[in-house]
């Protein structure tokens, strides 16, 4: 995985009631920049070059406030880079 990812977080709470999610995003097989975009956006620039590299996205959602959603959104990532792109196209034609 590339050495940065970005994430994003939202959560809707009312009264009792907490849903909370998560979004990560992270690039496989070519160097990557963050920009950011007005004053609340971030894009991520995949440096140009030859060759295939893996654009790796994962979420994660919760409905108990304590558990930490981007590290779990990370672990997808993480577990996704691990299995590489040839594991994930077969893993994905099977389901």
């Amino acid at each position: 995985m590339s050495d940065l990812t970005l994430s994003w977080t939202q959560s809707f709470e009312e009264d009792e009631y907490y849903c909370g999610s998560a979004v990560a995003i992270s690039v496989v097989g070519r160097k990557v920049e963050r920009r950011q975009i007005g004053d609340e956006g971030l894009r991520l620039v995949v440096e140009p070059g030859k060759g295939p590299f893996t654009v790796l996205i994962a979420s994660a959602a919760s409905f108990d406030r304590k558990k930490d959603i981007v590290a779990s959104a990370l672990s997808q990532l993480d577990a996704a880079a691990a299995k590489g792109y040839a594991a994930l196209l077969k893993s994905n034609r099977n389901w």
